[in-house]
């Protein structure tokens, strides 16, 4: 039986993907799958990852290689590997990070102990600024998850989804699949998990290793990636409207929408030009009134007022106004 398929989008890590396979083959968790989706690269990634595993004894049972149908970003990826998946559970690394030996057996026997529908560990920075900080998801009961830990759940998340696990069956179940865009595509898929998730369980050691590198796709500057996040957020609306979530969780999620796709999708749009289109901001504001047109009386704009104060005035600031906001916001890492 396959206990556990990971999920590893491969595209363009040449420098990287040998450390990460070689954490993935120490781990102490047997009858686990790993399934490299190759994102059609311009490198010698795959290559280079089929290689270092054939070189270290890697059975073809158990490290298997697919293909994406042409390049459609680490979402489209992920998909193709859960379409394909065998275990009982699925889980994601990306391929320029690595994790703990033991990450996934503790992740697994915790799993197995409580058959919850997610299972989470917390993360550890290497390289850059916050080298050997830690960071990750609330601690909740293992179980049954409350409708009042559920909202703090969405309120405090953080969009790392490769520190899950995930119950296929249930991820099938409810149909949860990565979007086609290439920004805020976690972020959509962890908000659905966590509305459709009834038990939990956490792991509360950092056992996924986040390495810091300054040109991953991740840190990529392009004038089209804010877009691409509101875009994230549109199909993100659609499936909580179908599946009324917006109607149990309205404050949580229009929170989420305030910070996730109006504040970062400005600041994406205004950290990528210098000379703002009025029509760009004109539309993501718009985009605001319609999705969240209660957004002014929600109540998390009164407990979280740094952040409260960046939206208003992304959303009523003038030009010069917005270009003091991106600094500001630069400089004060705010947590958005």
């Amino acid at each position: 039986m396959i206990k556990l398929s990971v999920i590893i989008p491969v595209y363009n890590v040449s420098d990287w993907i040998g450390n990460c396979i070689d954490s993935l083959m120490q781990q102490t968790l047997p009858e686990v799958e790993f399934i490299f989706v190759d994102d059609h690269g311009t490198d010698d990634s795959i290559e280079k990852a089929q290689t270092h595993i054939s070189r270290k004894g890697g059975s073809s049972e158990y490290f298997r290689f697919l293909q994406t149908p042409q390049n459609g970003g680490p979402g489209l990826a992920r998909n193709v590997g859960i379409d394909a998946a065998r275990g009982k559970y699925i889980g994601f690394v990306d391929p320029d990070d690595t994790v703990e030996r033991d990450m996934f057996e503790r992740l697994w026997k915790k799993a197995d102990a409580t058959h919850a529908d997610l299972v989470w560990c917390q993360l550890r920075y290497e390289g850059g600024p916050k080298t050997g900080l830690t960071d990750g998801n609330p601690v909740f009961p293992n179980g049954n998850l409350s409708d009042a830990n559920q909202r703090r759940f969405l309120i405090a998340m953080k969009t790392f989804c490769v520190t899950f696990i995930y119950r296929r069956e249930w991820i099938n179940e409810h149909q949860i699949r990565f979007p086609k865009y290439r920004s805020s595509e976690d972020s959509n898929f962890l908000i659905r998990c966590i509305c459709a998730a009834r038990s939990v369980a956490c792991v509360n050691l950092p056992l996924y290793i986040y390495h810091h590198h300054a040109n991953s796709l991740s840190k990529g500057v392009s004038p089209r990636r804010y877009q691409e996040k509101l875009d994230a957020f549109d199909d993100l609306w659609f499936y909580l409207r179908r599946d009324n979530y917006l109607q149990t969780f309205p404050e949580e999620l229009g929170w989420i929408y305030l910070k996730k796709a109006f504040a970062m999708g400005m600041l994406t749009y205004l950290n990528s030009t210098s000379d703002f289109d009025p029509e760009v901001i004109r539309k993501i504001r718009a985009l605001l009134d319609y999705e969240v047109p209660q957004w002014r009386q929600n109540i998390y704009l009164k407990k979280h007022k740094k952040e409260a104060f960046l939206i208003r005035q992304l959303y009523s600031g003038s030009n010069i106004t917005l270009k003091a906001m991106c600094w500001i916001a630069r400089k004060a890492g705010v947590g958005l």
